[in-house]
């Protein structure tokens, strides 16, 4: 089964919500209005389908009747459907967080709510699976702005928040060994799988300030965390380390999530027959240019 498809759609949907924030006037949608978003659509079409990880892609975004919809086909098999009717809520409520990490960018998810809000727009996320089942999720304005003050928190914390729900709904837990990472296809364990080497552990994650902290357990016959520590004296070392990492296309969708949230990443290395440690942080500024968001210049 796949759950990839939790996460890794957020950016699509982001990219094209900040250029419709960034061209839509206010305040009610008038007829000069529609021509300008049928116009950006037009213009964010011309850039797809594209290719999210793994795992699918976003096909095109279409307007009818004051609905904006997002159509994504998922890869894969007729397991994402049970997947689908068994966490449909669950998937609802992740998405809403996923409007919060859009606030790392110049509060884009807060002048989205508040576009929809006084246009009378609604956004639709609607996924085709393999079995060309239809799921789709609808949210207006006033929802999620709504959801917003009810809990705040910052960009990082609930990009930190989907993480956590996507392990949970992936039927695993912390800590998780790097040979059993490989056995569930999500984009966080991907992710971890192709940063962990042998021998390594994740023993949790963390929410640091403005950054998302992986912390890992080694036993040092693989992992030297001395040779880290001398690598970190090299000034290339991050921005090659991350290039490494933004080869996976599924590790590059993660990253992309990074920098919509503007939070850093770090692997923080302990040894485990001993207390030294090591954070090796890769920088918000070295993840955006790594990113490959059609739109990336605009963030």
């Amino acid at each position: 089964m796949s759950f990839k498809q939790i996460l890794c759609i957020f950016a699509s949907i982001i990219i094209g919500a900040i250029i419709i924030v960034q061209l839509l006037p206010k305040p009610k949608l008038s007829f000069s209005d529609k021509q300008e978003l049928l116009r950006t659509i037009e213009k964010l079409n011309s850039e797809l389908p594209r290719k999210i990880g793994t795992i699918g892609q976003l096909d095109c975004v279409t307007y009818d009747t004051n609905v904006i919809t997002y159509h994504f086909t998922n890869f894969g098999d007729s397991s994402i459907d049970s997947f689908y009717e068994d966490n449909y809520n669950e998937i609802g409520g992740i998405m809403k967080y996923s409007a919060i990490t859009l606030n790392g960018q110049n509060n884009a998810g807060d002048n989205l709510a508040k576009l929809l809000d006084s246009k009378g727009l609604i956004m639709r996320i609607e996924f085709k699976t393999p079995s060309n089942k239809i799921f789709q999720w609808n949210y207006t304005g006033k929802d999620i702005l709504e959801f917003m003050k009810s809990i705040r928190i910052s960009p990082t914390e609930a990009l930190c928040t989907i993480i956590d729900a996507h392990i949970k709904l992936a039927n695993l837990s912390l800590p998780m060994e790097s040979n059993y990472l490989g056995c569930v296809n999500t984009i966080i364990t991907n992710s971890i799988e192709s940063a962990l080497g042998q021998g390594e552990n994740l023993l949790k994650i963390l929410h640091d300030s403005n950054g998302v902290v992986f912390v890992c357990e080694t036993n040092e016959q693989e992992t030297s965390i001395p040779e880290i520590r001398e690598y970190l004296n090299n000034p290339f070392f991050i921005d090659n380390f991350t290039t490494l990492l933004s080869e996976d296309a599924d590790m590059l969708e993660f990253m992309n999530m990074l920098v919509l949230s503007h939070s850093n990443l770090t692997y923080r290395m302990k040894n485990v027959a001993s207390t030294d440690s090591i954070d090796v942080i890769i920088p918000y500024v070295i993840l955006k240019n790594k990113c490959n968001h059609l739109f990336r210049n605009q963030l």
